[in-house]
């Protein structure tokens, strides 16, 4: 049999985390919707495939990226030479500027240095949030004792 404790933490645990809207590290912040890319702010442009790669590399943060998996993402089911791929890293590091932090590693790919922290929705509460709220363990105390004391009336 489940107690109320259980039962709340449960329900609570099952909602999982609030949806991802953006990335953020140093002065920039990537939103997920429509990949933009803004620095304090104003919007920096960027075309699709190099905001496409700057959404790979914010997703693995200080891990090697191969350039085979690289190119795989970004440009799935089109063949893409290495010059290409090359060409968008150096458009990206230019938007990004001296505090880039893309590092290349010498016949492995790339690496993206930057502290990368997650930025989330607020999540509105819901119909059972609020149901919830009625019976936790304090709300059915405070209630037990008001029954008890007009009883005793």
């Amino acid at each position: 049999m489940w107690n109320f404790t259980q039962l709340y933490a449960l329900i609570k645990r099952r909602r999982g985390p609030a949806p991802l809207t953006a990335f953020r590290f140093g002065p920039f912040r990537l939103l997920v919707n429509g990949r933009i890319l803004e620095r304090d702010g104003v919007r920096v442009c960027l075309t699709p495939k190099v905001a496409d790669l700057l959404f790979v590399f914010a997703q693995n943060p200080d891990e090697v990226v191969s350039k085979e998996t690289l190119m795989r993402l970004v440009w799935p089911e089109v063949s893409v030479v290495e010059s290409g791929l090359t060409r968008n890293i150096s458009v990206l590091r230019r938007a990004l500027g001296p505090d880039g932090e893309i590092e290349t590693v010498p016949r492995r790919g790339y690496r993206f240095r930057a502290e990368v922290t997650l930025e989330r929705a607020p999540v509105p509460p819901s119909f059972l949030d609020s149901i919830l709220k009625l019976f936790t363990p304090t709300a059915i105390e405070s209630g037990a004792a008001r029954i008890s004391q007009a009883a005793e009336v």
